[in-house]
């Protein structure tokens, strides 16, 4: 493989095809650009847990009848 893109990127043909640049780079680039809302969401999920969490104990007290 490594072979065939060696032969194909000195012939120049089909470089278009070749890729330049590796997917760690890509990924941290996208990471990187939209930090601000990953961190937003990954909060907001955190926080929509926590309050799920307290209204279940909530419940689960009114339910049952006794107090934790």
């Amino acid at each position: 493989m490594c072979e065939e893109a060696a032969s194909i990127a000195a012939a120049n043909t089909f470089s278009s095809t070749l890729y330049s640049e590796g997917c760690l780079s890509k990924i941290t680039d996208k990471i990187e650009k939209h930090l601000f809302t990953i961190i937003v969401a990954g909060i907001s999920i955190a926080v929509i847990q926590i309050f799920g969490f307290v209204f279940s104990l909530v419940l689960c007290c009114a339910v049952s009848g006794r107090d934790y």
